[in-house]
């Protein structure tokens, strides 16, 4: 039943309308205060011109805590795949939800790892559509 939704309604919904890629390269966490270079791939699709729904391979982590110790931060790995809705408010201006799909660690539901951010595109390029921006986001 899976592959028939797949056929009969992903594909053609992603054939019929316009593509949202993006590739996040830097990464500044509050926890480790330095910047690391990772990957970060996303697919998503235009629900109209401000709306875009999609997938990305963003982990969600989270830290381990236990009574009488310091937390080890960023030791759980709660999901390796995100679901992300991104909203544009103004032409430079953007808001994002991000969610993990499921959960790794049963004591750890996706609902309680939802974060919030806001995007701030600071250079686009509208003839190779090519935009530039920083994000922020955190726990909701």
């Amino acid at each position: 039943m899976l592959r028939l939704s797949f056929v009969f309604i992903i594909i053609p919904s992603l054939c019929f309308s316009q593509i949202y890629f993006s590739v996040n390269l830097l990464e500044r966490t509050d926890t480790k205060k330095q910047i690391d270079n990772s990957l970060e791939l996303c697919i998503g699709q235009y629900l109209n011109k401000d709306i875009i729904v999609g997938l990305t391979n963003e982990r969600s982590v989270a830290d381990y805590i236990e009574y009488g110790y310091s937390p080890v931060q960023d030791s759980f790995i709660v999901s390796k795949n995100q679901i992300f809705i991104k909203y544009n408010l103004e032409n430079n201006l953007a808001f994002n939800l991000t969610s993990p799909v499921k959960s790794l660690v049963k004591s750890l539901s996706p609902s309680k790892r939802i974060r919030v951010g806001i995007e701030y595109y600071f250079y686009s390029d509208n003839i190779n559509n090519v935009d530039f921006y920083v994000n922020y986001n955190a726990l909701l």
